[in-house]
């Protein structure tokens, strides 16, 4: 059984000031790919399952692409995330009695049967999943979050005191406090008093900070599958940073903004957004860890949402747009397509189907 041990918690540390240094390792290439023009159903060309947001008050899909079945989640989603293994998804549900918010932390299979249901009093985020048997939840208090076995029921606060945490609620970064996997070091946005803001990566066991940016970035950070590395933004490029703080930057080629970094689940590729930002021109990257080589696919998206990894790391599935359209990019075979419309419904996620 798995005993979760709460961290202790920490005394804040005097403020200073951290230049962020990296080495630049990175190559570049441009591997223009063709979009097939004409749209093609996704069982023509991969297999799993899809997570489907629906653009209705109903609740959202699970859209087996080999068999074309769908699968209703059983409840409204709020919020939620695919497990690292690719086997089950775990979700968010509010429901409001009088002025109380409960919350409902639901964890299912690919076809959207319930493996966990866990009730919650009060408000809680999104789930991230910290390991195939772990979530972590934000809470209400900003910086404290919940750390839940779904199949024990096991819970616990964090509750550090991280230096700088923004904690202002209007007008300010969307993004929790981002843990490792084994809870030991943090990525969140900060602000100083004198208005500098960023992101820091901060060591909760030994209080150190690792790496911090100074110009005020609001990326969110990307933790690789084993714990080891986290993806951050500043000064509009990317940045890999360990935990001994050293860093490696992998953008900026082509403009000013980078987003939306996006581990593949084997961790050997980062797909990422390069380019002018929300509504500008941003073209799909790919970073090959192996090699050390970044390709940018010539796929440009004025709406730079989270590249989605299929479960063998081999496709990368990317909205066109808001509304409708998608675009499904083999990394290996250097082919596109456009993919059929499945109406009222975005994608964002992918999970292995159930035999």
């Amino acid at each position: 059984m798995l005993v979760l041990t709460p961290l202790p918690i920490n005394t804040p540390v005097s403020t200073i000031t951290i230049t962020p240094t990296s080495q630049r390792t990175s190559t570049f290439k441009r591997q223009c790919v063709n979009i097939e023009q004409a749209n093609i159903p996704l069982n023509k060309v991969v297999s799993g399952t899809i997570l489907l947001f629906t653009h209705e008050n109903s609740p959202d899909v699970l859209f087996d692409s080999r068999t074309g079945i769908e699968y209703k989640l059983p409840t409204l989603d709020d919020g939620g995330m695919v497990s690292p293994n690719g086997d089950m998804y775990a979700y968010i549900e509010h429901r409001q009695h009088e002025s109380l918010t409960h919350s409902t932390l639901w964890v299912t299979n690919a076809k959207a049967e319930m493996v966990s249901k866990i009730s919650l009093e009060g408000w809680y985020g999104p789930p991230r999943w910290i390991s195939n048997i772990r979530v972590i939840l934000s809470t209400i208090e900003f910086g404290t979050l919940l750390v839940i076995n779904p199949f024990t029921g096991e819970k616990i606060l964090i509750s550090n005191e991280l230096p700088m945490l923004y904690t202002l609620r209007s007008g300010g970064p969307w993004w929790r406090v981002e843990y490792s996997p084994d809870l030991e070091w943090a990525a969140y946005f900060y602000v100083e008093s004198g208005g500098e803001r960023g992101t820091i990566v901060y060591d909760v066991v030994t209080k150190q900070y690792l790496w911090q940016s100074a110009n005020g970035d609001e990326g969110q950070p990307a933790w690789s599958p084993d714990g080891q590395e986290v993806a951050v933004i500043g000064e509009g490029e990317l940045y890999l940073v360990n935990r001994s703080g050293s860093a490696k930057t992998i953008s900026n080629e082509i403009a000013t903004t980078t987003q939306n970094p996006s581990w593949s689940p084997d961790g050997r590729y980062i797909a990422f957004w390069n380019g002018e930002g929300y509504s500008g021109n941003n073209h799909l990257m790919v970073l090959d860890r192996s090699t050390g080589v970044v390709t940018d696919y010539c796929i440009e998206n004025p709406y730079p949402h989270n590249p989605i990894w299929s479960p063998d790391s081999r496709f990368v599935l990317v909205n066109s747009n808001l509304e409708s359209g998608a675009i499904l990019v083999d990394i290996h075979a250097l082919t596109a397509h456009k993919i059929e419309n499945i109406p009222n419904s975005t994608i964002f996620g992918w999970m292995n189907s159930l035999p």
